[in-house]
């Protein structure tokens, strides 16, 4: 790739993109731009292409001192693997932002603020790589989400802590057991800035069951407060099993739910839930149908099974839909 800059090529906004756009965008922001396209309620942001990633790493010359760290990843000596992990990381975090690249992401930034007329914005910044959301590779959990309050410096900083976690040791544990090669020509990360939904219930929703592979019926699993904590595995969430020919619940299971993860201006703060939510249910079934509905229009689109993060606002009854990729458990 040329050091030439081309503007055109590095930001889009999502409801531009398609799901052929998986090597622009990477997975994760094909897919919402896909969504958009058949107007579910994704939040709306902005995407940070692959090709700033590239560009970055090309015109700082970064590519030939993380090619050279490269070959020390076949190592299987945990130590040295992180050690060498841990270089390609600080690398990339203490090269600054060539000036042509930090102005661009600053304009769309200033437009995003523009367009939110929120008081307190709170925003999302997304890994979205393009080996991730695939029919055969999820990645689900595996590289970075950071949410913070809207903040011009805050936001290409975690855009940078976005990149470094493709070469995270979870991330190459999980290529590995694809047989997949971590390579700086095969792999590229694209960054998602949206808006972040301070949920009061988010969860997940599977268009089948994922472990018994069960067609007939999809699975819900909610939580208070933000998804993480189910994403996560730190809480036992609500179950609800739904029919899927008439969205009527046909079983569910009370979760414990005993934290919750809530949005502040200080950050991200993990509170122990009351008690009087630990004990009920956090969806009605007015909004178990809703849910259903939506889950139903992407399975049809996608024409196959798929895995659906959404958020819930209970004030005004808005879902939205942050993330739809396919159930990997059933290949």
């Amino acid at each position: 790739m040329e050091n030439k800059f081309k503007s055109n090529q590095f930001i889009k906004w999502l409801d531009e993109l398609r799901k052929e756009d998986v090597g622009f965008a990477g997975g994760k922001g094909a897919n919402l731009g896909e969504l958009m396209k058949i107007k579910l309620p994704v939040p709306r942001g902005f995407c940070v292409s692959t090709f700033v990633y590239k560009y970055f790493l090309r015109r700082t010359a970064l590519d030939q001192k993380i090619r050279a760290v490269l070959p020390t990843l076949a190592t299987y000596e945990p130590k040295k693997l992180e050690n060498s992990m841990k270089k390609i990381r600080q690398l990339i975090e203490s090269e600054p932002l060539p000036d042509e690249l930090r102005k661009q992401i600053i304009v769309a930034c200033q437009k995003f603020r523009e367009l939110e007329k929120e008081e307190q914005l709170y925003v999302a910044v997304r890994s979205s790589a393009t080996i991730e959301d695939q029919p055969n590779t999820s990645f689900a959990g595996q590289f970075k989400t950071r949410f913070d309050t809207y903040n011009k410096r805050k936001i290409i900083e975690m855009i940078k802590s976005c990149w470094t976690s493709l070469f995270s040791p979870r991330v190459l544990a999980y290529m590995k057991n694809r047989g997949l090669e971590i390579s700086i020509e095969k792999q590229a990360m694209a960054v998602i800035v949206q808006r972040m939904i301070n949920s009061d219930v988010a969860g997940v929703i599977f268009t089948e069951d994922p472990v018994w592979g069960d067609q007939g019926v999809m699975i819900i699993e909610a939580c208070w407060g933000l998804g993480e904590s189910i994403v996560s595995g730190s809480i036992s969430p609500d179950r609800y099993v739904i029919d899927k020919k008439n969205l009527r619940v046909a079983g569910r299971t009370l979760g414990s739910k005993k934290t919750l993860l809530q949005m502040t201006p200080r950050g991200i703060v993990r509170r122990n839930t009351p008690k009087g939510k630990r004990e009920i249910y956090c969806l009605e079934e007015s909004e178990v149908k809703s849910l259903g509905k939506m889950a139903k229009i992407i399975e049809q689109h996608y024409n196959t099974p798929q895995d659906i993060e959404w958020a819930l606002k209970k004030d005004n009854l808005t879902i939205h839909i942050l993330q739809s990729r396919p159930i990997t458990a059933l290949q």
